[in-house]
C-alpha cells in the first residue's frame, strides 16, 4: 500500500502506530474530536471529522498552525507545530514554486490539483484566506482524488487508442490499393 511506504520513509520507527490510529479514526470513530487544544470549536470538530486533509498556516511565515488528525495520519505527521508547510507537506527546503498564497482571497476558494510527492497521491486542493484569532490565515483543504484521476487516465488512454484506430481506418480507406489491389 502506497500510504504505508510513505509512512515507512517518513517515520520508519513509528509509522505503523500512526497508521493504526488512522485506521481506528476511520473505522471505529475512536479518538473522534471533541473540544480540546487541537480542536476548540464546532468548526474544529467538523474539520476533525472529515476524511480530507485540512490545515491552517500563516501566509507570511508558512508556519503550520493547525492540521486535522486525518491529515496527520494520511501524511504520517506526528508534530506539525512550528514547522513550515513546504517542508512538512512537500519535503522542500523553501516555499513551493506552485504556492497559491499570492492568488488567495477572503471571497472565494482557489481550486487546483496536485500530486503530493511524499504520499504519492493526487489531490484536489482548495485554498482560501480566512480570519482566525484576529489575523488572516491560509486555509487549505486537500481531497484525495487518486482513484478518480487514475480512472480518468484510463478513459483518456482508451479514447486515444480509439482515435488512433479510427485514423488508421481512414488512412486505409483512402488508399485505393487497399481495396482493389495492384
Amino acid at each position: 500500500m502506497r500510504l504505508c511506504r510513505a509512512f515507512d520513509r517518513r517515520f520508519p520507527e513509528n509509522g505503523y502506530r500512526i497508521m493504526r490510529r488512522c485506521e481506528s479514526l476511520r473505522k471505529y470513530g475512536k479518538g473522534l474530536p471533541h473540544a480540546s487544544e487541537n480542536c476548540p470549536s464546532l468548526a474544529g470538530v467538523v474539520a476533525e471529522s472529515m476524511e480530507d486533509i485540512i490545515y491552517v498556516s500563516d501566509p507570511e511565515t508558512y508556519e503550520v498552525l493547525w492540521l486535522n488528525s486525518i491529515g496527520q495520519c494520511k501524511l504520517g505527521i506526528e508534530d506539525f507545530r512550528g514547522k513550515k508547510c513546504y517542508a512538512l507537506f512537500q519535503g522542500l527546503s523553501s516555499p513551493c514554486p506552485f504556492c497559491p498564497i499570492g492568488r488567495l482571497s477572503f471571497d472565494s476558494f482557489y481550486v487546483w490539483e496536485h500530486t503530493n510527492p511524499i504520499v504519492e497521491r493526487y489531490f484536489l486542493v482548495k485554498d482560501k484566506l480566512v480570519p482566525w484569532q484576529g489575523r488572516p490565515v491560509h486555509l487549505e483543504i486537500a481531497v484525495d482524488i487518486t482513484e478518480q484521476a487514475e480512472r480518468r487516465k484510463k478513459v483518456q488512454r482508451k479514447f486515444e487508442i480509439e482515435r488512433t484506430v479510427v485514423e488508421c481506418v481512414r488512412t486505409l480507406m483512402q488508399e485505393e490499393d487497399f481495396f482493389f489491389g495492384d
